[in-house]
């Protein structure tokens, strides 16, 4: 009866180890059919907060091997047709529209809210954090560290010539050991034992002794000096790595951030400069319309006006919907919740352009970059590895003592060691001849192979530095060189449309229209020459490493450079929302034209005609109506 229980156990287990490869791919494919089954049931979800993507409340969800899954089927799922004849620019306007109490944030106050919520910025520091307790670890074991044990034993069994009998023995042991920073470990403890018979016998009690005992075991070859300290070498180098990288990760933070807010704020220029260009496509229209009904006209002419303005709206609707998107990534990157407005407000950042030579930077760049100097001595890591690969091939000879002092106690109260009873030293060396160091030769040719590439990995990171910062100071030339053009365009353009306005009678439609969109064009080229000169500002102090940022995530002043000025302009425009009209000024872009409007007093013979002035910051340039 046995051996058939037994078979009836074996066979089953037989039987699995058995299975073919098709009987594995036949259970995955029922399993994963069960599986695609159950999404299709509705299940209870949880409370899972303000999204249902956020964590669940309860911890009961932790361990459930079923978490429930919202996948109702497509008859329960309802979706709302929209009506093809709806008032989609007015809907548009609802998407892009700002209340009154939307969050102001100027470049400062950027600087200052990714300090508190950007989601990147705890990460970089949470390294740094765990570069720090990893170092408390290693450092914990080079430290003295006490312990304590209790251990009970029972027994029972018969012993020679006496009859069955029990025992319980109990041994404390308290003490304290230190690891040494050559290697090996001593140790000090002080060991009490309580040993009782559970039998009646006459003349049986128990039996107590304690010890006092201090031993010791040292490597002398392999694993002694310099390798025992290399966890506690590494975790400390490591912590200057980390604090290194850190430091590096919030100076490029606050130009990827400044960058971004940059972005923003010359994406809200591109959406006044085409409403301001939209504005005069639709008075030229409508002064084409008054010339066509005048019989002073051709039908195309205006029909080419009409043309460009639909474009142009389009391209407003286009723009508008980009700095959406644009603001939406930019609060989730800031850690704003995406239901809370924001109003991004241009600031003025004023700031001396350096005037160094390529290598001046260069130079600048090699002294102060610290991911350089963290590769340096990455070098000094992986050849620290080298040594202590070749140590391991040496042979092993440890040294080893103890010195113990004991006395045997007949009073349960004697718990501490009073009057030594005896004492005993002991002492031991051990050679291991190394006849097996296979592993450890090709250890050995690993930690080689690593040094040559950390010594490639370095030279490869200078020679890209060098680059870098010879190309940044570069890039400030070209940006400023860019701006001049940039800004000259627009004067020329402006000049261009105010002869064209003085001369209305000459030109056609297509020549006012093409002029109205290189003013445009050229005012946005102007916008972002601005803000790459800024950025190239930026960049060229982060590249070379001189960039500093305060605690609170702020830019430095730099004591080789004048002070800059940090300052928010006026309000800008709220994408979505036609132009403030400045108080006590009238906006020439909104004025309504007509083909008999006066004619501008003519430039005297020989003279350009006058260029309008450059608006104020943070103020879109007014547009001359065209007659």
């Amino acid at each position: 009866m046995t051996e058939l229980l037994a078979l009836a156990l074996v066979l089953p287990a037989l039987a699995g180890c058995m299975d073919t490869l098709a009987d594995v791919d036949a259970r995955t494919s029922r399993l994963r059919a069960v599986q695609s089954e159950s999404l299709l049931r509705t299940t209870p979800t949880p409370d899972r907060g303000a999204y249902p993507s956020d964590f669940p409340n309860a911890t009961g969800q932790l361990t459930t091997i079923a978490p429930p899954t919202s996948n109702p089927p497509v008859e329960d799922i309802k979706i709302q047709a929209a009506d093809a004849a709806r008032d989609v620019a007015a809907r548009l306007a609802t998407y892009t529209a700002e209340p009154e109490n939307a969050m102001s944030l100027d470049l400062p106050g950027v600087w200052k809210q990714a300090q508190q919520g950007a989601r990147e910025l705890f990460s970089a520091e949470e390294e740094y954090i765990l570069a720090s307790i990893a170092v408390l670890i290693a450092r914990r074991d080079f430290e003295p560290r006490p312990f304590a044990t209790i251990a009970a034993n029972f027994s029972r069994g018969d012993t020679s010539g006496t009859p069955t009998a029990s025992f319980l023995n109990v041994v404390n042991t308290v003490g304290v050991t230190q690891n040494l920073p050559f290697g090996g470990s001593v140790a000090a403890s002080f060991i009490w034992e309580f040993t009782r018979q559970l039998r009646d016998l006459v003349g049986q009690d128990y039996v107590a002794t304690s010890s006092f005992q201090l031993s010791a075991a040292v490597p002398l070859l392999r694993n002694f000096g310099d390798i025992a300290r290399e966890d506690l070498i590494q975790a400390e180098r490591n912590l200057v790595y980390e604090a290194r990288q850190y430091e590096e990760f919030r100076r490029s933070f606050l130009i990827d951030i400044a960058s971004d807010y940059f972005a923003l704020v010359q994406q809200q220029k591109v959406i006044r400069n085409q409403q301001g260009a939209l504005q005069s496509l639709q008075n030229e229209e409508r002064r084409q319309s008054a010339l066509v009904q005048a019989d002073r006209s051709a039908e195309f002419q205006r029909n080419i006006a009409l043309s460009d303005v639909l474009n142009a709206q389009s391209s407003l609707a286009a723009a508008r919907e980009t700095y959406v998107l644009a603001l939406d990534n930019f609060k989730v990157r800031l850690g704003i919740p995406l239901s809370t407005p924001v109003r991004i407000v241009e600031t003025a950042l004023d700031f001396a352009e350096p005037d160094v030579s390529p290598d001046q930077a260069m130079e600048a760049a090699l002294r102060y970059r610290l991911d350089l100097q963290t590769a340096r001595d990455a070098v000094d890591d992986a050849r620290r590895g080298v040594r202590n690969a070749r140590n391991q091939l040496l042979p092993d000879l440890d040294v080893a003592g103890t010195a113990d002092v004991a006395t045997e106690q007949q009073n349960l109260g004697d718990f501490f060691l009073r009057r030594p009873d005896s004492g005993a030293f002991t002492g031991s060396i051990t050679l291991g001849l190394p006849l097996d160091r296979v592993v450890e030769r090709l250890a050995l040719r690993s930690a080689s192979i690593a040094a040559a590439q950390s010594e490639r990995s370095f030279t490869l990171l200078r020679d890209a530095i060098i680059v870098d910062s010879r190309a940044a100071i570069r890039n400030v030339e070209l940006s400023r060189f860019q701006l001049n053009l940039a800004e000259r365009a627009v004067e020329i353009n402006r000049r261009r449309a105010l002869e064209q306005q003085l001369k209305s009678d000459e030109v056609d439609a297509q020549q006012i229209v093409d002029t109205a969109l290189a003013l445009q064009n050229s005012e946005n080229a102007r916008d972002a020459a601005i803000a790459d000169l800024r950025n190239a500002i930026l960049s060229f102090l982060v590249t070379t490493g001189q960039l500093r940022v305060t605690d609170d995530g702020q830019l430095q002043q730099f004591p080789g450079l004048p002070p800059f000025v940090i300052q928010s302009v006026a309000p800008a425009a709220v994408p979505g929302q036609p132009d403030p009209v400045p108080t006590g000024e009238r906006d020439l872009r909104s004025a309504p034209a007509a083909p008999d409007l006066p004619a501008a007093p003519a430039p005297e013979p020989g003279q350009a005609p006058p260029a309008q002035a450059d608006p104020a910051p943070g103020q879109a340039p007014a547009l001359i109506p065209l007659p």
